[in-house]
């Protein structure tokens, strides 16, 4: 009866209920996973949403400064070739961009100041920053300027604006084309062409780092679920509300959840204002586009939360539908440790056969990169929850020697 009488009292205070659900804190291991899983799905999240408004950010420079070409009849304001130089001790190619104006008042393309005189180029910082033995102070003329940052689609475009000592007619007749300004829609320029389509960049975004966070925020749900439920039970079967069990179910994971929505609001913030260089990518995302897309950001960050969360809770306060089956649901997962090898072995080769891929172009490979993706994928489960059951043991084991110590 004095159970009972205080389960009735403290369903009449709200107070309570979070107070004691904040002391029922969930063991600490769950709470890491907890943790971690609500870091990695913000910042996963944060990254698709970023992957849009860098595409629009290239797209709109790269439009700006694309010739339009002049149509039969209409009077050109000057002429443009596009050519490609490969460097001599460094793997790229520059996107060389001949010019030569017809009108006093021809326009400049984005990011110069001023026109160069016959003889004279504008390069963009990547190519000044080359190494000397590419002799790119004299190699395309005399360097009088830089390419602003307006002008550039990424920030390591190696590109160059030229105008040639001379134009003689044959040049001018089979090899310039006759432009009006700029500003023409789907045409590219430079590296902006061999850029990887953003569907085709969206969806092995998706497949590899959205499913690897997906996994984690599943396995930490798995993690102290047994015991979740077994206190909502208890709480049930005394006449709590699934409001107040919800109370007390949000009362047990506050703090873990306010830290891992911090850092990637604090990441986030750093990115609008510094920019960001994602990991196995030669360019960044700038500033500006990461500004122009924290609408889209955020909402995608706060969609997977949103969902997590409900999968979490939905997850933990689950009832019976009889009160005879007042009993926990949750049966506590086992990982394959032959499946987490696998996995172990497979991620590392993926990466492997992916950097050949890129090099040699093979559609053998490709397949073979495939393969390896999916055996990461669905193993990679079995890896995850695999390495936090040996260190949750290995902590509890530590732990336990430390007050068999004390004693």
């Amino acid at each position: 009866m004095g159970v009972l009488t205080m389960g009735v009292l403290m369903r009449r205070s709200s107070s309570g209920v979070s107070g004691l659900g904040y002391l029922a804190r969930p063991p600490r291991f769950a709470s890491v996973s907890l943790f971690l899983a609500v870091l990695i799905l913000g910042l996963a999240s944060a990254g698709l949403g970023t992957m849009p408004t860098a595409y629009s950010g290239i797209e709109g420079r790269d439009t700006a400064r694309t010739p339009v070409v002049a149509a039969e009849g209409e009077e050109a304001a000057f002429l443009y070739r596009e050519v490609h130089d490969s460097m001599v001790d460094t793997p790229l190619d520059a996107t060389l961009i001949y010019l030569w104006p017809l009108a006093e008042n021809a326009p400049l393309p984005p990011g110069v100041t001023q026109w160069p005189d016959p003889g004279e180029a504008v390069l963009s910082p990547a190519l000044q920053e080359m190494e000397p033995g590419e002799g790119l102070d004299s190699r395309y003329g005399q360097v009088v300027g830089t390419i602003g940052r307006e002008g550039l689609a990424t920030e390591n475009e190696a590109l160059a604006y030229v105008v040639p000592r001379t134009m003689p007619e044959e040049i001018r007749e089979s090899f310039m084309t006759a432009s009006t300004g700029y500003g023409a829609v789907g045409m590219g320029t430079g590296e902006v062409i061999e850029t990887v389509p953003f569907p085709l960049a969206a969806a092995a975004y998706a497949l590899t780092v959205g499913v690897a966070a997906a996994i984690l925020g599943i396995i930490a749900v798995a993690q102290g679920r047994e015991g979740r439920q077994r206190q909502n039970m208890l709480r049930f079967t005394l006449g709590y509300s699934w409001r107040e069990r919800l109370r007390w179910m949000a009362a047990q994971v506050w703090w873990p959840l306010l830290g891992a929505i911090a850092l990637p609001m604090a990441a986030m913030a750093f990115a609008g204002t510094y920019g960001l260089r994602l990991p196995g990518m030669g360019n960044g995302v700038w500033s500006e586009d990461i500004r122009a897309g924290l609408p889209v950001i955020l909402g995608a960050m706060l969609c997977s939360w949103l969902v997590f969360l409900i999968y979490y809770l939905r997850s933990s306060l689950v009832v019976p539908k009889n009160l005879a089956a007042n009993r926990p649901r949750a049966r506590e997962r086992e990982f394959s440790p032959r499946r987490a090898l696998a996995c172990f072995l497979a991620a590392p080769a993926a990466v492997g056969v992916l950097v050949a891929v890129q090099r040699t172009s093979s559609q053998l490979l490709f397949f073979v990169y495939l393969v390896a993706l999916l055996v990461v994928v669905f193993t990679l489960f079995d890896l995850v929850g695999y390495l936090m059951l040996r260190v949750s043991a290995a902590v509890r084991k530590r732990g336990s020697v430390g007050v068999a110590r004390r004693r």
